[in-house]
């Protein structure tokens, strides 16, 4: 005889191929198989009308005996192209003290996302709910609780990496006249041409010199000469 207790919660999230038209009496195909586990995905929901399936979800967080997870599902209509989209689950799970074994207990299905949701009518959606809430609790879960504890672990490491990142966008420079991006890797740096009165910009692709008399910089681009008296900032003038 097994022995259960109840675990934490996840929202599962889902891609879904459809046209929202379902049968009442769907009948699931290969539910066997474990979250962990690729090859056991995706699930088959058969109705009259339409095919859905249920890719493998990602667990997001365990509150309770509530599991909350996300995953991808599909559901085609003969004939037709698929829909994509989302859902949000928390399911309630009950696990083998002796196993760690996870079983399913019941689905709630908490929210539906996928395109032009505002033009089905709301019973659709509210059925499509319906049909996964029956199916999903039918699957076994072939997963331990170790299992599922190291994917939300793998997963919060993930989420931390993702906000390290930096997301700053790059300066935008915006011209309405025909110009040129002149780029230095640094701050600009010269060293002076032999026997002249130049010193050339060693930092960057393009012809930029300073003239150590007038102290003014000089462009050549496009066969054509620009000044300065500021090598970042100008102002530029066309000379010749």
């Amino acid at each position: 005889m097994r022995t259960f207790r109840r675990v934490s919660g996840m929202t599962l999230l889902l891609c879904i191929i459809s046209l929202f038209s379902f049968s009442q009496s769907p009948s699931s195909g290969n539910n066997k198989g474990a979250f962990p586990s690729p090859g056991n995905w995706p699930k088959a929901i058969n109705t009259s009308k339409s095919k859905i399936l249920v890719y493998q979800p990602q667990p997001d967080s365990l509150v309770g005996h509530r599991l909350y997870a996300r995953a991808a599902v599909s559901i085609t209509k003969p004939g037709e192209q698929p829909l994509f989209g989302a859902i949000w689950t928390c399911m309630t799970i009950q696990t083998d003290r002796e196993t760690g074994q996870i079983d399913l207990v019941a689905a709630k299905i908490l929210n539906v996302r996928f395109p032009n949701q505002d033009a089905l009518p709301q019973e659709k959606t509210d059925q499509f709910k319906s049909i996964l809430e029956n199916e999903i609790p039918r699957w076994d879960y072939a997963g331990t609780m170790d299992d599922l504890i190291a994917t939300l672990k793998s997963g919060s490491a993930s989420v931390k990496q993702s906000e390290n990142l930096v997301n700053t966008p790059p300066e935008i420079i915006y011209t309405n006249r025909p110009s040129v991006l002149v780029l230095f890797d640094g701050v600009p740096s010269f060293r002076p041409i032999e026997n002249s009165d130049l010193q050339q910009a060693v930092n960057t692709p393009f012809f930029v010199v300073l003239n150590v008399r007038d102290r003014m910089y000089y462009l050549y681009g496009s066969s054509l000469w620009f000044r300065a008296s500021d090598v970042i900032y100008g102002p530029r003038n066309y000379i010749s």
